[in-house]
């Protein structure tokens, strides 16, 4: 059996009337699902509580949770960011687990007396933290060691809902290289904006590389992970204006990294038909200051024109893989490089600029600040 399956419409319903009408027995005001992330950890807390069931933790996190009530019904969540019902099946066997022992519950408690018990239960488990602490505390060392040596499922994601400083510093991000004349962090349809600035990690030795408002954030400690992001750029085909995403090591390093952008590239030329081709994706590595560029595809800027588009890095191990969708969310990724990188990253990282310098000897790009809107990001654990 797979890791992963796709419920039915019908499992889908089941599931979720189930977990709201639990909710709602033990709380006096409806669950909303476009809720935040905080309100999801409340709501596991009360199937724990209220079903004596802690194991509920484990497999049942908020961000499934919030999937499964959210992201998943087109009757609530915007088409833009919709996902298919597809989860593991850790988490669709807790729900049958939960919705067993629901069942079998009494079911004829008045809800002003489930409120009761619900405080009872949880006054018996505050009276038991001491002795469970007590006993928790010969293997605790032990406990760390499994922490850091084994790999935990983990999912991240980040619809920018609310992006200033602060509730960005709340969700893990932090910045590098802030400007504040040039954060300008959220727009009216929710979305991230990083404007460009000139700057550059692959510079020529003089230079100091950099790039302006690096939103930076950790990642998780396994081996294989999919980093997602869908972005627009409202470019102006000025030299080496790109956004996209980057990985670095444990020690941010801007010599030593991995990126993969969209970019103006500058060429102005036509070619044999009188095409000019001067936008497309480019992904670069830097081994140790070392800077190779993998692989390049260009779009003709005459015929064709990106709305939206949606990047993806897979890591498995030193092998990484790149990939590049547009327009529809729903549409199958294309697969457009591949590398072996002897390299540990540690935190990914959103970024907008402009090239340094439009050629490697030549006079500092002077482009105008454009803005990249990025929609979401995501970290999946590779199943």
């Amino acid at each position: 059996m797979g890791k992963i399956r796709e419920l039915t419409d019908q499992e889908v319903e089941k599931y979720r009337s189930s977990l709201l009408e639990i909710y709602g027995q033990y709380k006096l005001t409806p669950f909303v699902p476009g809720t935040y992330l905080n309100a999801y950890t409340d709501f596991i807390d009360v199937l724990a509580l209220n079903l004596a069931n802690e194991s509920v933790r484990t497999s049942i996190t908020p961000h499934r949770l919030r999937k499964l009530l959210y992201y998943s019904n087109p009757a609530l969540c915007t088409s833009d960011k919709l996902e298919a019902p597809s989860f593991g099946i850790d988490f669709i066997q807790e729900l049958d687990r939960i919705l067993e022992k629901h069942q079998t519950s009494a079911s004829d408690i008045k809800p002003e007396e489930k409120l009761i018990v619900a405080y009872q239960k949880k006054t018996v488990i505050n009276k038991s933290v001491l002795s469970l602490l007590l006993t928790l505390i010969p293997i605790a060392v032990l406990g760390y060691w499994l922490y850091t040596k084994v790999q935990k499922p983990y999912y991240f994601r980040d619809d920018f809902d609310n992006n200033s400083l602060e509730q960005l510093r709340n969700r893990g991000w932090e910045v590098m290289d802030f400007d504040s004349s040039l954060f300008y962090p959220q727009d009216s349809l929710g979305s991230l904006i990083l404007r460009s600035a000139r700057g550059d990690y692959w510079v020529r030795s003089s230079d100091t590389p950099y790039v302006k408002n690096t939103l930076i954030h950790k990642l998780p400690n396994f081996d294989c992970f999919e980093l997602t992001t869908k972005f627009k750029f409202n470019g102006n085909n000025e030299p080496w204006q790109q956004c996209g995403m980057i990985l670095f090591d444990k020690n941010y390093n801007k010599i030593h990294n991995i990126r993969m952008t969209y970019a103006f590239m500058g060429e102005t030329e036509p070619d044999a038909l009188g095409d000019i081709y001067n936008r497309g994706y480019q992904i670069i590595k830097r081994d140790k200051g070392e800077a190779s560029q993998i692989q390049r595809f260009l779009f003709n800027k005459e015929t064709y024109r990106i709305i939206t588009l949606f990047y993806k890095i897979k890591r498995n191990k030193d092998k990484y893989s790149f990939y590049y969708h547009q327009e529809e969310e729903s549409d199958a990724f294309t697969l457009v490089g591949e590398m072996e990188f002897k390299f540990k990253p540690k935190y990914f990282a959103l970024i907008s600029f402009n090239g340094l310098r439009i050629k490697a000897d030549g006079p500092l790009n002077n482009a105008a600040s454009i803005p990249a809107y990025f929609d979401w990001i995501k970290v999946d654990e590779c199943e």
